[in-house]
């Protein structure tokens, strides 16, 4: 998608997206896994939450499940950040990917 690049540190939503650009992406996803969950740990409310992401810069479907995404390309890397609400989970499915093209 065309999606803008979220800030480093806080949205203007409120949720902190850290320094995506340089950290580790493996310890970066577990960190943003644990915010997320803690955000969103008083509820299951997926309207709310779709509203909250839509407003930190997610763009979200909800068809059998909630499902917002950020992808954005940049230099050679596709970055995605999702979070998934499925009715029967307790908790979201968070995730942070980056796949860089000709990485060595």
């Amino acid at each position: 998608g065309g999606a803008s690049a979220p800030p480093e540190g806080r949205a203007s939503g409120g949720i902190d997206f850290g320094q995506w650009r340089s950290a580790d992406p493996v310890a970066y996803a577990a960190s943003f896994q644990t915010q997320i969950r803690q955000r969103y740990s008083d509820g299951r409310d997926a309207a709310r939450i779709r509203a909250d992401l839509e407003a930190n810069g997610f763009a979200c479907e909800d068809a059998q499940r909630l499902d917002c995404r950020i992808e954005i390309m940049e230099r050679s890397c596709a970055i995605d950040w999702y979070v998934v609400v499925e009715r029967a989970r307790p908790e979201p499915i968070v995730g942070f990917d980056k796949m860089c093209l000709g990485a060595r």
